[in-house]
């Protein structure tokens, strides 16, 4: 029990920002678990990644004195919604990707309406390609270094570190990201302000505004919505066909890319690329 005990600890920690912090709330009910499923899966996670974290949910349900709601078994869940399913669900050659009218969207969408910090860190997803929660553990210290450096020093999942060269793009976003901001301070996680806090906010964002800048041009099939995902596939897509433009063979510039994102197999790229 103990050992089991750590290992949902350890997936709470990342899946409480992702899920709202509903696992530890009495109110919580199949309907949520099914969007959460849904909202995962449109991110390109695997069967295994969104059952272990379904795990986890229930894990930390269970532990509270009284809820109001019974949760289901996957079983009972695919039973009942006809969109839940997570044995046939397939990532391979599905397009995720933002275009780049979207992204300007998103961009122009954010600033106009006062979120200046948001607009920032959906530009460092998509010019850096990172995900939200890297994104969101940056601090001027990190940006100081990585202007100077040129190269984006980043902790990942698994506590896997990575390099990702700066482009001249993401300079002028960690230069902007820094105004304002004591030194030593997170650059979008305000004193008092949780990271998850940020996080839902910058998924709520995208969620309640894709419909507005949805390019209709997408190329990206009807059930596929933008997600803070969308922006690393975009990236990811970028660099691949950068390097084969450059002359490098499709493997090496799979595996080089697959490093850039924080992974370290050609076979992820081909689910990034949709292939």
């Amino acid at each position: 029990m103990k050992k089991n005990k750590t290992k949902y600890n350890l997936v709470y920690f990342v899946l409480f920002p992702l899920f709202g912090g509903w696992a530890k709330t009495p109110n919580m009910q199949n309907k949520h678990l099914v969007a959460y499923v849904l909202e995962r899966q449109n991110e390109g996670m695997s069967a295994a990644t969104v059952k272990q974290d379904l795990a986890a949910v229930r894990y930390f349900h269970n532990q509270l004195p009284k809820t109001r709601y019974q949760i289901s078994d996957n079983k009972q869940l695919q039973e009942t919604y006809k969109e839940f399913s997570l044995e046939r669900r397939s990532f391979g050659g599905v397009n995720r990707r933002c275009t780049e009218l979207e992204y300007q969207r998103f961009i122009t969408l954010a600033e106009q309406n006062g979120h200046a910090d948001t607009a920032q860190i959906i530009q460092l997803a998509r010019e850096q390609g990172l995900r939200i929660h890297e994104v969101t553990r940056l601090s001027r210290t990190d940006a100081e270094k990585t202007l100077r450096d040129g190269l984006l020093t980043i902790k990942g999942k698994g506590g896997l570190v990575r390099e990702v060269p700066l482009r001249e793009t993401g300079r002028a976003m960690l230069h902007d990201s820094m105004q304002g901001v004591e030194r030593g301070a997170k650059l979008f996680v305000r004193e008092g302000e949780k990271a998850h806090t940020v996080i839902q906010r910058v998924q709520d964002f995208i969620k309640n505004h894709r419909a507005k800048v949805e390019d209709p041009v997408h190329g990206r099939p009807l059930a596929v919505h933008v997600t803070c995902h969308s922006f690393r596939h975009t990236y990811t897509k970028e660099e691949y066909d950068r390097r084969i433009t450059a002359g490098m063979g499709e493997r090496q510039a799979r595996l080089e890319v697959s490093e850039l994102i924080g992974h370290s197999r050609e076979d992820v790229t081909r689910i990034y690329l949709a292939e």
